[in-house]
């Protein structure tokens, strides 16, 4: 029976270990690259316009936090040592998450598709856990800024019973939210990863320029 229990533990644990890694890196994405037929070094490319894109609003994000994290452990309100530390945790996650995040996008942020192609060839598990950083440490300090805030107003001394109810129902909410957006785009919801190759015209985008107001500003279109 205990056999049985501990691999039961184990099966979850791996299984909670493979969907916390499948949101929080573009490692589905990254196997389609490497698995599709020929070496698609544009896909590649497009690829490495859109986790840039993403690491640059985390980097917006994280400066965020970092200015109300400041406001908050720093000010002359009396703060509990929970409280104060779970600002210092958001505080110092944020400085490692946008850390990460530019050092990153000044790493890769020019990189050309072959050299992506090949990087996740030879090192595929160091690769796809650098590009897991950012977002994983956001992930950390909007959930401790969000808890610090929580226990501040929960231990606050002049609470009454609508404050507290507003702690309550903000937890509640955001804890139904995360279950929804979590059930909506589990990994196993064939219709949110769909694995359908990309066609001729959809790997190889023409680029074209036109005018506008005197400036040339260029564009894709597909080619028919």
């Amino acid at each position: 029976m205990l056999e049985n229990y501990h691999k039961s533990l184990t099966g979850s644990l791996s299984a909670c270990a493979s969907t916390l890694v499948r949101w929080t890196t573009p490692w589905q994405r990254l196997k389609n690259l490497v698995d599709s037929p020929g070496e698609d070094f544009i896909e590649w490319e497009h690829f490495r316009d859109n986790i840039c894109r993403k690491w640059v609003n985390l980097n917006v994000m994280c400066g965020l936090v970092m200015g109300a994290v400041s406001t908050v452990v720093f000010s002359d309100y009396p703060l509990s040592t929970a409280g104060f530390a779970l600002g210092i945790i958001s505080l110092l996650s944020s400085l490692i998450a946008t850390g990460f995040g530019v050092g990153l996008i000044y790493v890769l942020g020019d990189l050309k598709g072959s050299r992506y192609h090949s990087l996740m060839k030879q090192h595929p598990k160091l690769f796809t856990f650098s590009l897991m950083i950012p977002q994983t440490w956001t992930f950390v300090s909007f959930v401790s800024f969000f808890v610090s805030c929580a226990v501040i107003m929960w231990e606050a001394e002049n609470k009454g019973w609508l404050l507290k109810a507003g702690v309550s129902g903000c937890i509640f909410v955001i804890t139904v939210h995360l279950a929804g957006f979590f059930y909506v785009f589990r990994p196993s919801n064939p219709e949110l990863h769909d694995l359908t190759p990309l066609g001729p015209a959809e790997r190889h985008p023409v680029r074209q320029r036109e005018t506008v107001f005197g400036v040339q500003v260029g564009h894709r279109v597909q080619q028919l």
